[in-house]
């Protein structure tokens, strides 16, 4: 393949795996929101043939895949459940976002977050190399690097620089994994390998791209605080569901409630309260976001981790994810 080696740069990796191939703008429609997410998309030239071809496989939580279109097309996404790298492979595309916009063409790479509202213009002929990661998976990685709840969605840059080389590195990534998949079935059905695949994806995506927790990330206070506050963070997290007081979680550390206040507001920035509710909103929305809407009842959910106070949670969680509790159980 070599599509970063100095030999003739392939167009269309991982075609080993074929997903699906359509000139059809209503099935490709229908089949790209049942293979990867929901969208719009259209031809902008009625001259062209749509000539849409995606190949490509799938592993925890994690799709890598290559799509083409022979036409020049427009789509936007109209789900939040997943992010986006794309690479340009070949042609033209531009992606944009708010009040942002960034061309691509060879080697190019973006960053899509789920929470961006965004289109994508892809020029006749383009092919594009993406890496999808389910958002809850991303998100709980990224809480265990920081080892703290997030208290806003993540968020990333746009536009993928290469001024520290962090590009190339990601594109050797993916060039190194499409080879292995590609040479090796065996590779792409193995549970070990697939497992420290999909780790190195999402902890190189997290360290080498710029986003709203890069500084967090960077700069570990968990990791740097002292061992009192360390235990504190494993106490709460190992009785999340059950009432934490600041005395009780003090004496069972060895410290007074003083230090640990002191500690948590010198190394976490935060109270100890704060850091429990923080905990319990991302907690809560990890297990909405996974159950199922059937046999789910928002308010057991809360009481099973101590929300007695409906109405100011639901204004909390909100102000944090955008949507209320119950909407999102209803999304899946």
């Amino acid at each position: 393949m070599a599509f970063l080696s100095g030999a003739k740069v392939s167009s269309h990796p991982l075609q080993e795996f074929p997903i699906f191939q359509s000139s059809d703008i209503e099935e490709a429609h229908d089949l790209i929101a049942q293979n990867f997410s929901r969208h719009s998309l259209s031809i902008l030239s009625s001259r062209q043939a749509l000539s849409s071809r995606y190949d490509g496989l799938f592993f925890n939580n994690i799709g890598l895949m290559c799509g083409t279109y022979g036409a020049e097309v427009k789509i936007n996404p109209e789900s939040n459940e997943y992010f986006f790298t794309q690479t340009t492979l070949a042609g033209h595309t531009r992606v944009s976002m708010a009040d942002e916009a960034v061309d691509t063409d060879n080697g190019t790479t973006v960053v899509v977050s789920p929470t961006s509202n965004y289109e994508m213009n892809l020029g006749q002929g383009s092919s594009r190399l993406i890496a999808m990661f389910e958002r809850e998976a991303l998100e709980k990685q990224l809480s265990k690097m920081i080892n703290a709840p997030l208290d806003q969605p993540l968020m990333f840059d746009l536009g993928m620089s290469d001024s520290n080389g962090q590009r190339s590195a990601w594109l050797r990534s993916l060039d190194f994994l499409c080879d292995q998949f590609s040479l090796s079935k065996t590779m792409a059905t193995g549970e070990s390998f697939l497992a420290h695949a999909s780790d190195l994806l999402m902890t190189q995506l997290l360290t080498s791209q710029s986003h709203n927790y890069s500084e967090q990330l960077h700069h570990d206070p968990i990791v740097k605080s002292p061992r009192h506050v360390r235990r504190a963070v494993v106490y709460i997290e190992d009785h999340i569901h059950e009432p934490i007081s600041l005395a009780a979680m003090a004496q069972a550390i060895g410290v007074t409630a003083r230090t640990l206040q002191k500690g948590f507001l010198k190394y976490l920035e935060c109270s100890p309260s704060d850091y429990i509710r923080r905990l319990r909103l991302s907690c809560i929305h990890d297990e909405l976001s996974r159950a199922n809407e059937l046999d789910t009842q928002v308010g057991t959910v809360l009481m099973n981790y101590g929300i007695t106070s409906f109405g100011h949670f639901s204004k909390l969680y909100k102000n944090t994810y955008g949507c209320t509790p119950t909407e999102t159980l209803h999304r899946r």
